[in-house]
């Protein structure tokens, strides 16, 4: 049943995210004025724009965060954080793995006007808060062991 929610969330990720990057690859407007804007550009990087210039690093990396999603599948008992952390980074790497395969490069359409950070999808904010979900399940699940 685990692997099933997982898979729903990732393909619910996967689905969204491509809608996503062809609604906005063109994309070249203010969503919030001063705050946040809305550019469709290619990445050749990994998330974030990490890597670029580096395909196979790219691929290595995709593929790590795949298989990473996958042993936790197989491995752990997953429920609540875990369980949803696993299928966004799954979500997440398979969309943006299918825009590599596709394009030859990520579209990413999100840029944070008040700091100085890269542009970024949905994928990537999906693999960066599915990291986040499962370092906090496994740093409860360790406390709760130990008790």
């Amino acid at each position: 049943m685990a692997e099933r929610k997982t898979g729903l969330l990732a393909l619910a990720v996967i689905l969204l995210d491509q809608w996503l990057k062809s609604e906005l690859q063109n994309a070249d407007q203010a969503l919030i004025p001063g705050l946040v804007r809305l550019i469709g550009i290619r990445n050749t990087g990994v998330s974030f724009g990490l890597f670029s210039g580096h395909p196979v690093l790219v691929a290595l990396f995709s593929l790590a965060l795949i298989l990473l999603a996958g042993a936790f599948l197989r491995q752990l008992p997953l429920e609540g954080l875990s369980l949803a952390g696993t299928g966004l980074i799954l979500g997440g790497a398979l969309g943006n793995l299918l825009d590599r395969v596709a394009h030859g490069a990520v579209i990413d359409y999100v840029q944070l006007l008040f700091v100085d950070f890269p542009v970024f999808n949905l994928a990537d904010m999906c693999i960066t808060l599915g990291a986040a979900l499962l370092a906090i399940s496994a740093l409860f699940s360790r406390e709760g062991r130990a008790a």
